[in-house]
């Protein structure tokens, strides 16, 4: 009977047989069981070879005793050239120990040719079972692809953090558990392999002036009332000395209720811009000083050279500073 499946269903045979007959009754059960068969047949090793190399079949057939070839060195040489294609060996010269043998070698199965009708249930399981284990090498590979991707990935990550010295850091709330990336710790001098993933240990090392506010900013993200921070702040170095942090995190997940659940960041050591930002507004104010003070001294000797000119003039003589003697002039007139 044939099954849906089945109808039509294209079939590349190759049949190791060196009686004719044998093999047309074999293809004549595969084509009543709904299979459009197209039969290769071969006769010797030579042949059975180059079938393999250059027309890979769906199934292989073969008789276990031929004359100068047997089962078990077809078997072989099947395995070598098409290691996946199902391999049956059709005999009525083969005994349970010997097809038990030949299984044990890598055959599919073996079917007796006084009994054909199981030859059409031999190769259909064995066509799925062929189907399943090319699906399940190519979910392996598909596999260890990704896995080699992450990989990559995860390695170029690593040297991005290495090359900027960003640190990342994940925390899952609801475990309490403070994950941070090697960075994370050697920009402040720590140990990875030593220093505690443990984020109580992190709040006390934050400048103690600077605590409340960084607890305040990463809580108002906790309970819901902000979704991300971008916060600097001051954190102490392995060496006891304090370096300014610039620190991002964001809420990643949530619960059922809203409620956030995992919080992920980055950090990095921006100590050289804070102290070269400090530097700068500390010579802007030397330089405003500078200026109030410069620009007093020469506006009151502007005004002394005014009040000379005015003088002068009131006594009928010319003016002694003539680069105020216009501004005077210019105030005066009526």
């Amino acid at each position: 009977m044939k099954s849906p499946s089945e109808t039509d269903q294209p079939l590349h045979v190759l049949c190791l047989e060196d009686t004719p007959q044998d093999a047309e009754i074999l293809a004549a059960r595969l084509v009543d069981a709904g299979y459009r068969v197209t039969l290769e047949l071969v006769a010797n090793e030579a042949d059975f070879t180059a079938a393999l190399e250059t027309h890979p079949p769906d199934v292989i057939l073969a008789d276990y005793t031929l004359p100068g070839f047997d089962g078990p060195a077809a078997l072989r040489c099947a395995r070598r050239l098409r290691p996946t294609v199902p391999f049956i060996c059709v005999s009525g010269t083969i005994g349970e120990e010997t097809a038990v043998e030949l299984l044990k070698q890598g055959a599919t199965d073996y079917v007796l040719k006084d009994r054909p009708a199981r030859l059409a249930f031999a190769v259909r399981r064995a066509l799925d079972e062929a189907r399943a284990a090319a699906e399940s090498r190519r979910m392996e590979a598909t596999g260890r692809g990704r896995e080699e991707a992450l990989r990559e990935s995860e390695e170029r990550l690593q040297m991005s953090l290495e090359a900027t010295g960003i640190g990342l850091w994940d925390w899952d709330m609801r475990k309490d558990v403070w994950y941070s990336t090697d960075t994370y710790f050697k920009m402040l001098g720590y140990d990875p392999t030593k220093a505690a993933q443990n984020r109580e240990v992190w709040d006390e090392r934050t400048h103690p002036e600077d605590r409340e506010f960084v607890i305040k900013k990463m809580e108002a993200v906790r309970d819901g009332g902000e979704q991300a921070f971008d916060i600097e702040f001051r954190f102490r170095h392995a060496d006891g000395t304090y370096r300014w942090i610039n620190s991002v995190g964001r809420a990643a997940k949530f619960d059922d209720q809203g409620r956030v659940t995992r919080m992920l960041g980055l950090q990095i050591d921006i100590t050289a811009r804070r102290l070269a930002d400090s530097k700068l507004r500390a010579q802007l104010d030397e330089l405003r000083r500078w200026y109030t003070v410069t620009l007093g001294r020469e506006t009151r000797v502007m005004n002394l050279k005014r009040e000379v000119n005015r003088a002068l003039a009131a006594a009928g003589l010319p003016p002694r500073y003539a680069s105020v003697a216009a501004d005077i002039a210019e105030r005066d007139a009526p």
